[in-house]
């Protein structure tokens, strides 16, 4: 449910013209198609029913704001305002500027919220361009509260993030090895050298397999990587999340790890420069 409060809604109904069922200059056929295009929703579908209530357009858009999330709402309120703009018989009052600066105020906040948390963890590295490219591409796709579009992409950085921690801990793997089980071979080797405290910490990361295995066909068949009918967007989201957020913790481990790596180097350099120091760090 969007966080539009009762007077921020009535400047909104007011600015699109929604008294008497309608909205802006809207036909049945062009708001469906709008709808549609803007966040990938049948404004006509039964879920935008209401029992004792008309099936009007501007009953469908009220329906569409207390059921769709605030970034789907914000999105939509942003083009609802550029579409106005084009509406031939524009004709900006003071009063409709006014209302455009409250609206565009109210799309901005809703907008605040993340799509995904924990999606700066999506980066590459300056000297890989094409990975920070692909990073990049991910990033922005979900910003744009587009998350159906960044699953074949996240798909493919989730497997070369995988391959990457496997050869800096210097495993092998198989090049034909799917994504599922290079995560598995990592899984082993945080556990075996003691890289997690608990059991919990384990079973989480080892539920993860599974959940990369499906994302196999996610991306094959639910996404953009081939002409495929995309996944909804409320279990693409959920998808995005729950990968991003493993991507997250396992960056977490591998910056502690780095961290007691770079200690220990540093207590070794001390220990050589005072065996040849003779025990003794003072330079005389």
């Amino acid at each position: 449910m969007a966080d539009i409060k009762a007077h921020e809604r009535r400047r909104i109904e007011s600015y699109l013209s929604m008294g008497g069922g309608y909205v802006l200059d809207f036909s049945n056929r062009t708001f469906h198609d709008f709808i549609l295009e803007t966040i990938g929703e049948d404004p006509y579908n039964n879920k935008y029913d209401r029992d004792g209530w008309s099936s009007s357009k501007a009953n469908r858009l009220r329906l569409i704001f207390e059921i769709e999330s605030n970034n789907r709402v914000g999105a939509l309120l942003n083009a609802l305002i550029e579409y106005k703009r084009t509406m031939p018989s524009y004709a900006a009052t003071a009063e409709d500027h006014n209302d455009e600066l409250v609206v565009a105020d109210i799309a901005k906040n809703l907008l605040s919220e993340k799509v995904v948390e924990g999606i700066e963890t999506i980066k590459g590295k300056v000297e890989l361009k094409d990975f920070s490219l692909l990073a990049k591409s991910i990033r922005e796709a979900i910003e744009q509260n587009q998350p159906q579009a960044a699953l074949d992409r996240l798909h493919t950085y989730a497997f070369h993030f995988i391959r990457e921690l496997l050869s800096k801990h210097k495993l092998e793997y198989e090049k034909e090895q799917t994504i599922d089980s290079l995560f598995g071979k990592y899984i082993k080797n945080l556990t075996t050298n003691g890289l997690i405290e608990t059991k919990m910490t384990e079973r989480i990361l080892k539920s993860s397999i599974s959940l990369l295995e499906a994302f196999n066909d996610i991306r094959n068949n639910k996404s953009m990587a081939h002409a495929n009918q995309l996944l909804n967007y409320d279990e693409s989201k959920l998808i995005a999340s729950s990968v991003i957020s493993n991507i997250h913790f396992i960056r977490s481990i591998e910056e502690n790890f780095d961290r007691k790596a770079r200690e220990e180097k540093r207590k070794q350099a001390e220990l050589e420069k005072q065996s040849k120091n003779g025990g003794d760090d003072l330079p005389f």
